[in-house]
């Protein structure tokens, strides 16, 4: 029968960067096979954040009076 290993945290950082060693796996032990877990490194990236105009674009009417556009 073949296993599937499963892959787990170590810790419980959740603030950005470089964790050393704490990804691991679990795995069901099978005297066919030598298995040797070696930990990972886990990086934590912030994602860009988006800044929203939320304010109406503004044109000049005919005679020069502002008035509001429609946002499209």
């Amino acid at each position: 029968m073949i296993w599937e290993p499963s892959f787990k945290r170590t810790n419980t950082d959740e603030a950005v960067g470089t964790y050393t060693d704490v990804l691991t796996a679990d795995y069901e032990a099978n005297t066919n096979y030598d298995v040797t877990v070696a930990k990972g490194d886990l990086k934590l990236r912030r994602l860009p954040s988006k800044v929203l105009n939320l304010r109406p674009p503004v044109e000049a009417g005919r005679n020069g009076s502002a008035r509001s556009a429609a946002a499209e």
